[in-house]
C-alpha cells in the first residue's frame, strides 16, 4: 500500500473517530442532570463552534496517534542519514515495508554501498599506487647503485685499462635492458590490474598459437638442453582472448618452466577441453615447488626459490602478470607440484559456451 493511500485512510479514520466522539459527548451531555430541562437542539446550535472546534482538535489528536509509526519510520531514516553524513558507510536503513518510505530507505542504503565500494576501490586503487611507487623505488634501487658503481669504475680506468672498460660498458647495457623489461613488467602489471590495457578478443584456435609461441623459444630451450612436445586431443579448441595478452601470458609461462624446470630436460605442454573450459598445461620436470611457497607462487616479486639472482632467475612479476592476463579472460591458473613433475594449469572459458 502506497503511502499517499495510507495518509488519505488515516485522515479519512481520524475524522470518523472525531465525529464518533463528538456523537458520544452528546449522547453524555443529553443524560446529564444538569441539562435534564434544557433545550438540547438549541443549546447545541448556540454553541455549534465549540462543537467544531472539539472536532478540529480531536481529528489532529487522532491523526497525530495514527501516524506515530510513520513519523517514527521517517525520523529513523533522517538520524541513519545523519550517521551517514559523518562519515559512518556501515549502518543501514532497517525497513521492511513496500511503500514509498521503504522504497527511499533501501535506495538510500543502496546509494550508500555503492559509495562506500567507490571509496574502497580509490583508497585500493591509492593503496596499489604506493605499494607500486615503493616497489618500484626498492627494485630499481639495486641495479641504479650497481650501474654508479659500474660507471665510477670506467670514469677511473677510462684511460689506463681500456679492455676493463669494454666490459664494465658491456655489464651496464645488459643491466639497462634488464631494467628496462623490469619497469614493462611493472607497467604491464599495474595495467592489467587496473584493467587498463583495452581488450581486443577474437577466436583464436589455442593449438597454434601454442606452436607459435613455443617456436621462439627454441634457442632457449636448446641452450638449456630442453626438448618439449605438444600433446592434443586432435580436437579443435578455440577461446575468444586478446591474442598479444595470452601470448604475453604463454611466454611468461614457458619461461619460467625453463628457468625452474631445466633439470628435468623436458617440458610438456598438453591441451585438453574440460566441460565449458579450455585448459592449458605446462608440465616441466626439474625440483618440486616446496609446499610452504605455493600459496604466494603467483604474488608478484615472490621468488620460491631464493637462491637465484637476477641473472639466472626471474624478477618475481612472471606468474604474476600471467594470473592478471587469465583472470581478466574469465580464466585462472593453478600449479600442482610433486617429485615427478610441476603442472602450472592455465583454464580458460571456451569459445564453444
Amino acid at each position: 500500500m502506497g503511502i499517499r493511500l495510507k495518509l488519505i485512510l488515516i485522515f479519512t479514520s481520524s475524522v470518523i473517530f472525531a465525529g464518533l466522539s463528538i456523537i458520544i459527548l452528546q449522547k453524555i451531555l443529553s443524560q446529564s442532570v444538569v441539562f435534564v430541562d434544557v433545550d438540547i437542539s438549541r443549546w447545541e446550535e448556540r454553541y455549534s463552534f465549540v462543537y467544531f472546534a472539539i472536532f478540529v482538535i480531536l481529528t489532529f489528536i487522532f491523526f497525530y496517534v495514527l501516524t506515530i509509526k510513520i513519523i517514527r519510520r521517517i525520523k529513523h531514516i533522517d538520524t541513519c542519514v545523519n550517521l551517514m553524513k559523518e562519515g559512518n558507510l556501515d549502518i543501514r536503513i532497517q525497513m521492511e515495508t513496500q511503500d514509498e518510505i521503504g522504497n527511499l530507505a533501501r535506495g538510500i542504503n543502496a546509494m550508500v554501498q555503492s559509495l562506500k565500494e567507490s571509496m574502497e576501490r580509490e583508497h585500493q586503487a591509492e593503496n596499489m599506487k604506493n605499494e607500486m611507487i615503493a616497489s618500484i623505488s626498492h627494485d630499481l634501487r639495486t641495479p641504479v647503485t650497481s650501474l654508479i658503481g659500474y660507471m665510477d669504475l670506467i670514469k677511473t680506468d677510462i684511460n689506463s685499462d681500456i679492455l676493463s672498460c669494454t666490459k664494465y660498458v658491456d655489464i651496464c647495457q645488459k643491466k639497462c635492458d634488464d631494467l628496462k623489461n623490469q619497469i614493462q613488467d611493472l607497467l604491464d602489471y599495474c595495467h592489467i590490474n587496473f584493467q587498463g590495457i583495452p581488450m581486443n578478443k577474437v577466436r583464436v584456435d589455442i593449438k597454434e598459437l601454442l606452436q607459435q609461441v613455443i617456436i621462439d623459444f627454441v634457442p632457449q630451450l636448446e641452450k638449456a638442453d630442453m626438448a618439449f612436445t605438444i600433446e592434443n586431443s586432435g580436437e579443435s579448441c578455440q577461446v575468444e582472448v586478446d591474442i598479444a595478452l595470452l601470448v604475453r601470458l604463454l611466454q611468461n609461462m614457458i619461461s619460467n618452466g625453463i628457468f625452474y624446470g631445466y633439470s628435468g630436460k623436458m617440458m610438456n605442454l598438453r591441451l585438453f577441453e574440460e566441460g565449458d573450459n579450455v585448459i592449458i598445461q605446462i608440465a616441466n620436470y626439474g625440483k618440486p615447488i616446496l609446499p610452504e611457497d605455493i600459496p604466494y607462487i603467483f604474488e608478484k616479486y615472490y621468488r620460491a626459490e631464493k637462491s637465484r639472482s637476477r641473472n639466472t632467475g626471474g624478477k618475481g612479476m612472471g606468474l604474476a602478470i600471467a594470473k592478471s592476463i587469465a583472470e581478466i579472460h574469465g580464466g585462472s591458473i593453478a600449479v600442482k607440484s610433486t617429485e615427478a613433475e610441476t603442472v602450472f594449469s592455465i583454464m580458460l572459458p571456451s569459445a564453444r559456451s
